[in-house]
């Protein structure tokens, strides 16, 4: 293999890494905000079944398998991805409990 074609070979293998790091990294950002307003959605209108919650925690699941994912492929250091995971736990903890509370507290 000469330099130039190394090179073109460097040149490829790195925008298919990009693509795929890119992939990864806007999934994880949508994923989160999407959580987020969802929570924020159901608390401002007051109006939550546990239908509603029970998909969030799935999506949830779902993105704590593709930030694992993402360190096994090398995108996300498995430190950044401990503390997104970690960060999302407690957000979803104090969601929960609020909701749960404000459940106990109508009934």
């Amino acid at each position: 293999m000469t330099k130039k074609e190394k090179n073109k070979k460097i040149i490829n293998q790195n925008l298919r890494n990009k693509t795929l790091n890119r992939r990864y990294t806007s999934l994880i950002k949508y994923l989160f905000k999407t959580i987020k307003t969802s929570f924020l959605k159901i608390k401002k209108g007051n109006t939550f079944t546990t239908l509603d919650i029970s998909k969030l925690l799935l999506l949830s699941q779902k993105l704590e398998s593709i930030l694992d994912k993402s360190v096994n492929h090398n995108v996300l250091h498995k430190n950044t991805v401990a503390r997104k995971k970690s960060r999302l736990k407690l957000f979803l903890r104090k969601q929960v409990s609020h909701f749960i509370s404000q459940k106990t507290s109508v009934a």
